[in-house]
This record gives C-alpha cells, structure tokens and sequence, in this order.
C-alpha cells in the first residue's frame, strides 16, 4: 500500500490520509493540521481571454493568494463544453460560435470561485490612436500586428488609420504599470468604441490614465461584466466631466485611485454602478481639485473595508451626498482631509461598527462648521486628529458609540466644549498630558486651561542599536497590529544602504533596524519579539555590510530572508530600488558620499538614488528613463550633485533643485515643501546618523510628520521655524550628549520646569 500511496502522491504530508472516490478512480487528500494550513484568500487572474476565435487556444494564467497558502491547487470548469473547453492546467480550446462561463475554484475549503464570460466569434477587438487624437476601440474580422502604424477596417466597413493595439480582451497587460498604449497617452483628445462595435475587457485598469489632453471620454459600447480592476482608470487625464451610467461593474473590486490627479474634473456621474463588490476606494478622487459636488446616494459599499483618502485635497468640494451603504468599512483615514470648500458632512447613514482607523479623517476642512457623526462607532478605531485644521466648525453630532477618543493639546479639535454631544465653541482649549502609550484612549472629553503646550518625547536608548530598537517600538505602538511583517537589516556604522532603504521600508511597513558583528544577539533577540512568525526580513547591502553571524539565530526561524546587495553602495542602492518597483512617485538625488541632505528626505518614503562623480551609471540611466513619473529631485548643492548629473537628468525628465545654506536649513526646506501641514515633528542630530536612519521611516509611518536635523549651533534657526509652524508634539531622537534637554527646551520655546517625556 505504501509504495502505491507514493506512486500516486509523491510525498505525504503529516496529517490524516482521506480517500475519495472520484469517477473510476481515487483521489488522496491529506489533511493537515488545522494549526499548519493557511486557506487561500483570494483567486488572482493574471491572463484570460474574453474573446476567443473558432479552434483557438488559450491558457488561463491564475493563482491562489496569499503565496502561503497551504493548497494552490485550481480547478477549472466550463459551463458549456460545446463553446470552449478548459482542462485541469487551465488551457481553454474554442470549440463553436457561443458563450460560456468558465468557472476558476479552489480546493482547499476555501469556497473561493471566480466566473468569467468567454465567447466565441469571428472578430477580434482593437485599438486605435489616430493623428486627429482620436482613440478609437473596434472590432475587426481582419488580423492586425500590436503597436503597428496601418489602416485598419471594422466590422461596419469603416477605416481608422493610425498605431493599432491588439492587447485589449485577453490580458491585464504585459506591463503591471503601463497599458499598452502608454507610450502615445499624451496624443489622446476623444475616447470612444466605434458605432456598431461592443468590446469586453478583462481589465480596466488604468485605461485612461496620463492622458492629459482627454477631453471627451464615453464608456458606451464597453461590456465590463469580466472586469474586477479599475484602478487609476482615469487618473491624470483631462477630462472635464464623465458619466459612468451603463457601465457593468457587478464584479469590480479595486476602484482606489481611479480619479486621483484629474484636476480639470468638474461633473462626475457615478451613482448607477454596481459597486457591491468593491473592497477598495482609496483615494478615488484625490486631487480632483475642481470638482464641486458628488453624488452616491443608494451606493451599496457594503464590502468596502478601506476608503482612505477618497476625497482628500478636493479643494473645491462644496457638497457631497454620502447616503450610501458600508457594513465592512475598516478604514477612512484621511477620507475628506483638505475639503476646504465643504461646509457640511452628514455621514449618518453609513455603518460604523467595524472600523478601525480613522486619523485626520476631516484634517484641514477649514470651511466645515458642522458634522453629523451619529453612528460612529469608536470601539476599536485610531480615531486621532480628526479636525485639525477644522477652524470654522461648531457642531459635532455624536451618538451611543462614540466613546473614545484621544488627543493632544486642543489638536484633535479647535477650541470649545462639550454639551449633549455636541461641540460649542468657545475660548477654552481642550488639551490632555502625553499618555504612556501613543494609542492609548484619553476616555471623555473635557476642559482645560487656556494655552498651548508643546509636548517633547525623547525617544533614547543606551547607544545608537537601543535608540533603534526604540523606535521601532514606538513605530509598533502606532500602528493597529501586535507584530511586524516584516523589518529592514542595515549596518548601523554605514548610512548609504539604510538610507536608500527608507522607500523600501515605507512600501512594506516595516522598520529599519540597525544591527553590526558584536551586537547580533541583542538585536536579534529584539526583532524575534516583534516579527511575526513567517515575516520578512530585509537584509540592505552584502555580506561586508551585514555577515552572515549578523543573522545568527534568525535563519533558523522560519522567517524569510531577503538580501538585497550589489558589489558597492551604489548598485546596492539600486537592488533596492528595482526591488521596489515604484513607478509613479519622484525620484530624489542625492550624493553617496554624505548623509546629511537626504536624511530629511527620507521622511516622505521616496525613492532616493545615490550618485557619485560627473555622470550617471548605466543602470540608474536604465531605471530612471523606465520610471514613470519623470520628476526628480536633486538635494544639496553643485557640490553635492554635479551639474552634468543635472543635465542629464533634465534630458530625460523634470529636474528641480532643493539645497541649504547648511544641513539644518536643507532638512527645514525639505519640510516646507513637503510637509507643510503637520502638527507634530522629529528632531535628530545633524552630524551623525544612525537616530535619523531609524527616524525616517517613523515620519513617515506617523504621516506628514517632517524629520528636521539641528545643534545648537542651528537652535536659533530651528526654533523659528517651529514657532511659525506651531508644532505641539515633537519626538527627540537620541539621547542628551547630541540633544540636550536645554536645546530641546530653547527649540520648543518651553519653560525650564517644562518635563522632556522619556520614552520607555
């Protein structure tokens, strides 16, 4: 019996061996331990054809997420065998003229199944970009090459010249980041489908994005029903208004960035979709900065779980009908931050009972005066800082479950008291000393003395690895889980591979932790307190930067190590950043030889590429004419980064320039621009850069919380700029030998008997 169990399985598993008759034969299944197996979440569909031709082939590329999963297995089935057939590998035949769905399942208890609408016909769908700007999609029974310039026929008979593109019903493209039309985004004027033409994509993401001279779009003739991604579909065009009423979006999940960056955006017509299935809409709207009002009454959401900047820095946004339902909705932070047009908010309609994290949710709505809450519930919710900024408001409406709040020095709200549930202005402030734990609940409002305070934390350890580790400890306690999934590995005596890991670190959450030879038990005792079993850690440059004893007692823990290194700091740099993969934000650049002007920087979570010399190397050439967003941004002044490295920056994108007269100066110039909304801030040595390394990841988990660098020969110049500012919290980096309680106390303007909290 044995050698026939592994004849059919191969290997079995530990667990228990079930026997399953299936048809003539016997399937084994082994049941593994419930403690052992992870079910799969989700199918993800990466290629699959819409559209088929008679006798044509087609394989089916899906996977089972998260990679963990204990049974990756897929079963495959077609509703109409007569139409198309799929077999057990997911290779689809076209059998007849016809529709079926082709059911995709897991296996492993899940109840995870996918559907999708194949058909069969003789015509293909294209696209076509034409010299008047016109972006025509059509169907044809011709056969046409990709990207090639020709004159095209539809089925009606019409002709369309211009560059052809095939890549339109069968995969969500080759490229993640681009559609296969980018490259000639900037020549489109008019989207439309040809009259007598329907066509059915699998994807929709990002169709229309970067296509600044799109005026007129019309989604007529678009059968979406396969369609589950429309993220960024229209981000940075130039549409004016667009009406959606027609389109079928019953299977779209991932609608997030679909409007970010349309500033010309007046009129949006939305509320007919079928968004029942949507899980995400983040930052849908960001930045449509003309548009006035928005209408989703009746919208069911009830599976959102995160609408997290859907209408930030809608500036113009003066009404906004949110009478719409969310049964799920885990997460709204900053929702409506810097509406600064919107008056008023009624979000009672919506349920509250599961949410999680709602910071800065209305943060800078400078016009709101008043804001019906009725059915918030706090239970569990990070709900700091919701109306900072909020000056003109005078009316919260709270209800039952609106139990808990925290905040700080009158930050969280202008100043006023509580009556019946009900904010009443008034010329007190409401303040609370700095808790002992960030995330702790401050329990009922209540009303203090008039004034101020400016709160200092001074978060130190014993050396340079204990500072470290406390900040990563303070980076947990701010975020809304137990354990990290992943952490960065730098060398704590080096800047260079730390300081271009500060993208990477922001992209995955996790912190950066400083580690050398002589101190691997300490730090490493450390992380296996607050990694999860399974995590990531990130090891940043070879085995000269960090050896392999550095790793002593984590490789044989079952966490997954990932060393991304190259032969010098340069190519380790850009390791990380290929590793990355952002493509859509700035790029910094910034010299290797010298920390200080990108210390600052790496509070934003952006890339930064470190140069060197006069001219750029092959591959940060390579990567930089392949990054999307062609905006980069130089740091330091001609000494730092040459100016033949500016030239031929500028010959392959938008060069800009930010330098100091000193390292302070630089690192508050940074935070002018880009932080020019916060209430908080980080404060870490100029002239040393192990505290700030670790810092700059905690900026950024903190949000928009600039990193300035000081002394005392800079306090003058840094205390100024925090009066202007009027920051009420600051966090010290490091201990008093480089930051002296005296300089932190002149910087903030506090008073001699003013306590510097230290936290532990």
């Amino acid at each position: 019996m044995n050698s026939i169990i592994r004849r059919m399985m191969g290997i079995v598993l530990a667990g228990t061996i079930l026997f399953l008759s299936v048809g003539n034969g016997i399937l084994l299944k082994t049941e593994a331990d419930e403690t052992s197996s992870v079910l799969a979440e989700y199918i993800e569909v990466k290629e699959l054809a819409s559209v088929m031709t008679p006798d044509s082939v087609f394989y089916i590329d899906a996977a089972v997420n998260p990679k963990e999963a204990t049974v990756k297995h897929l079963v495959y089935e077609s509703s109409d065998e007569s139409v198309v057939t799929v077999n057990s590998e997911g290779k689809m035949k076209a059998v007849s003229y016809g529709t079926a769905t082709i059911r995709i399942s897991t296996c492993d208890g899940s109840n995870i199944t996918e559907e999708y609408t194949v058909r069969v016909m003789d015509s293909r769908a294209y696209g076509i970009i034409q010299d008047n700007g016109d972006f025509v999609f059509f169907r044809s029974n011709n056969e046409y090459d990709d990207k090639q310039v020709a004159t095209v026929i539809d089925i009606t008979g019409k002709e369309y010249t211009g560059t052809v593109y095939t890549d339109i019903e069968s995969t969500m493209y080759k490229d993640y980041y681009k559609t296969p039309w980018y490259d000639n985004c900037s020549k489109v004027k008019k989207a439309y489908v040809a009259e007598g033409s329907e066509i059915y994509p699998i994807s929709l993401r990002q169709w229309f994005w970067n296509m600044p001279n799109l005026k007129d779009c019309s989604v007529k003739g678009i059968n979406s029903e396969n369609v589950r991604n429309m993220f960024a579909m229209f981000a940075d065009s130039g549409i004016e208004e667009i009406d959606l009423t027609g389109l079928n979006t019953c299977n779209v999940r991932d609608m997030s960035h679909m409007f970010i960056h349309c500033y010309k955006l007046r009129n949006v017509i939305i509320n007919s979709l079928d968004t029942s299935n949507v899980t995400t809409t983040t930052m849908m709207f960001d930045s449509a900065s003309s548009l006035k009002s928005v209408d989703l009454s009746g919208m069911d959401f009830s599976n959102c779980m995160d609408m997290s900047q859907m209408f930030s820095n809608c500036y113009s946004l003066q009404k906004i009908n949110m009478n719409i339902k969310t049964d799920k909705l885990e997460k709204i932070e900053m929702m409506f931050a810097y509406c600064q047009e919107l008056k008023e908010l009624d979000l009672s309609s919506m349920n509250f009972d599961n949410l999680k994290q709602a910071p800065r949710c209305f943060a800078y709505c400078t016009s709101l005066t008043r804001v019906d809450l009725s059915t918030f519930n706090t239970a569990e919710c990070v709900f700091s800082q919701p109306f900072i900024g909020c000056d003109s408001l005078n009316e919260v409406v709270l209800g039952p479950k609106m139990t808990k709040m925290e905040y700080y020095s009158g930050e969280l709200l202008p100043q006023g008291t509580w009556t019946n549930g009900k904010l009443t202005k008034s010329e007190k402030e409401l303040a609370l000393e700095y808790p002992k734990h960030a995330r702790e609940w401050a329990g009922s409002w209540k009303k203090t003395s008039n004034g101020k305070t400016v709160l200092a934390v001074r978060i130190a350890g014993d050396n340079r690895f204990g500072t470290s580790q406390l900040i990563s400890k303070f980076y947990l306690e701010n975020s809304d889980y137990d354990k990290f999934d992943a952490v960065v590995l730098a060398n704590g005596d080096n800047f260079a591979d730390a300081l271009a890991g500060s993208c990477l670190s922001a992209r995955k959450d996790a912190p950066i932790i400083i580690t050398r030879e002589g101190k691997e038990k300490e730090v490493n005792d450390y992380i296996k307190t607050v990694l999860k079993p399974q995590g990531t850690i990130y090891i940043l440059g070879g085995t000269a930067a960090v050896p392999e004893t550095c790793l002593t007692g984590l490789n044989d823990q079952g966490y997954d190590l990932v060393r991304l290194a190259g032969d010098n700091r340069y190519l380790t740099n850009m390791a990380i950043l290929n590793y990355v993969g952002n493509q859509y934000d700035p790029v910094f650049i910034a010299t290797g030889n010298n920390f200080a002007d990108s210390l600052s920087a790496s509070a934003t979570g952006l890339p930064i590429m470190l140069v060197t010399g006069s001219t750029l190397r092959p591959e940060q050439k390579e990567y930089l004419n392949n990054h999307l967003n062609k905006a980069f941004i130089i740091l330091g002044g001609e000494n730092a980064v040459s100016r033949s490295i500016e030239n031929e920056l500028e010959n392959i994108g938008e060069v800009s320039r930010i330098s100091g007269r000193n390292r302070a100066e630089t690192s508050i110039n940074i935070a002018k621009r880009w932080f020019p909304y916060s209430n908080r801030v980080i404060i870490a040595y100029t002239h040393d850069f192990p505290d700030g390394l670790c810092g700059g990841p905690l900026a950024y988990k903190l949000n928009e919380v600039p990193l300035i660098l000081t002394r005392d020969a800079d306090a003058e110049m840094t205390a100024q700029y925090i009066k202007e500012k009027g920051y009420s919290m600051g966090y010290v980096l490091g201990g008093t030998g480089r930051l002296s309680d005296a300089l932190i106390r002149k910087i903030f303007n506090m008073k001699a008997s003013d306590k510097i909290v230290d936290y532990k």
